[in-house]
């Protein structure tokens, strides 16, 4: 499960930034018929950080300290909605929320009538631009915010939730912004 998470994260990462490149050179040589491969291609690229962000829950819900990110975040005594808001309790976490985040507005965007509004080249210089932001949070979940560092032999329970972090007022803080 980690390898197939982070191997997710790493496929969306270079999906990601070779589909901004390719936006940024059809921009520059003005070739419009490019635009639905864009289009497709991030919606196949943000299904892969939905995948991999649906591993890290799933380690997180059964409580598999064998993640590191889990062994850090959650433990026995913690209950079962922190332990689900645990997601964005640490930094890797965090930057894996806002990357689902931005992926999920992505795909959403595509299918508003704003979007379909616009024209051809500005979709295509808003999509260089929006798939370069993307790749650059891939790039720091797949270097060194990885959350899907494995520990062998796995412990029996882990750190816990920061107890500033324990409070009805956080659950609903990071979702909210």
């Amino acid at each position: 499960m980690h390898l197939t998470g982070y191997v997710g994260l790493l496929f969306s990462l270079l999906a990601f930034l070779s589909l901004a490149g390719f936006a940024g050179v059809a921009a520059w040589n003005r070739r419009e018929s490019v635009l639905p491969f864009i289009e497709k291609g991030q919606i196949i690229a943000a299904g892969g950080v939905l995948f991999s962000t649906a591993l890290l829950m799933i380690g997180l819900t059964s409580r598999d300290y064998s993640f590191k990110y889990v062994y850090d975040n959650v433990d026995n005594a913690l209950s079962f909605i922190y332990t689900l808001t645990a997601l964005w309790g640490g930094r890797e976490g965090s930057l894996l929320f806002w990357e689902v985040i931005i992926a999920v507005s992505g795909m959403i965007f595509v299918a508003t009538p704003g979007y379909k509004s616009l024209a051809t080249d500005t979709k295509l210089f808003f999509w260089m631009f929006f798939l370069a932001v993307q790749g650059f949070f891939l790039f720091l979940l797949t270097g060194w915010s990885n959350p899907f560092i494995e520990i062998i032999p796995a412990p029996h329970d882990g750190r816990g939730l920061n107890p500033l972090l324990r409070n009805p007022r956080m659950i609903f803080h990071p979702p909210l912004l």
